[in-house]
């Protein structure tokens, strides 16, 4: 079973979540899913992948080369239609196993010490439920970093409290947080398209 580990280690099991959609981008989605893959991260992790509707014939045939990667497990769970980010995050969360989540788009890349740096944190600092970290975003061809377009910084927690009712100040898609404290909020908000996260922060 995948959590034995985790009790011979005494260490948590992370699940990575992301969704796709009929528009994904397939390029974006390999640099994505390859830079979760090849996280430095030595303990036994999943990889939840949500599709929100149907996907196209492409996408169905890159996922079908994934089916058990070294330390890692990726399961494929459907939605019969498109209903949008927060129905098919909620969806995943019912899906995923480990106490930790960390959210991924499956348009981006990660760092690949994001794994090792976020759990080590949320194991030593039990009263944080939610962590997210810097962004670069950048311009690229097939995710060529040499061109970075903006640095959006992570923040401390008190500076995050100031800046909620202004913006949100939380990278959704660089957030680690534990599942149980989410599941207790009912999840994302499913109404609220565009702005899930904001608003599950706000109700957090």
């Amino acid at each position: 079973m995948l959590e034995d580990s985790y009790k011979k280690e005494n260490y948590p099991l992370v699940s990575c979540l992301g969704s796709v959609y009929k528009n994904s981008n397939l390029d974006e989605l390999r640099g994505a899913i390859n830079s979760i893959i090849n996280q430095n991260y030595k303990f036994i992790f999943e990889i939840i992948i949500v599709f929100d509707g149907p996907v196209s014939n492409e996408i169905e045939e890159f996922f079908k080369s994934y089916k058990k990667l070294n330390n890692k497990e990726l399961k494929i769970y459907r939605l019969e239609e498109n209903q949008g980010l927060g129905v098919a995050l909620n969806f995943g969360l019912t899906k995923c196993r480990g106490s930790l989540i960390a959210r991924f788009d499956t348009d981006d890349i990660n760092h690949p010490d994001r794994l090792v740096n976020q759990v080590s944190f949320m194991t030593k600092n039990s009263d944080i439920s939610v962590l997210c970290t810097s962004a670069y975003e950048f311009k690229s061809d097939k995710f060529s970093r040499n061109i970075i377009c903006k640095v959006r910084k992570a923040c401390p927690s008190k500076y995050i409290k100031l800046l909620m009712s202004l913006k949100n100040p939380i990278n959704h898609p660089t957030v680690m947080f534990r599942r149980q404290d989410i599941l207790k909020l009912d999840g994302y908000p499913e109404k609220i398209k565009f702005f899930e996260d904001y608003f599950l922060w706000l109700k957090y």
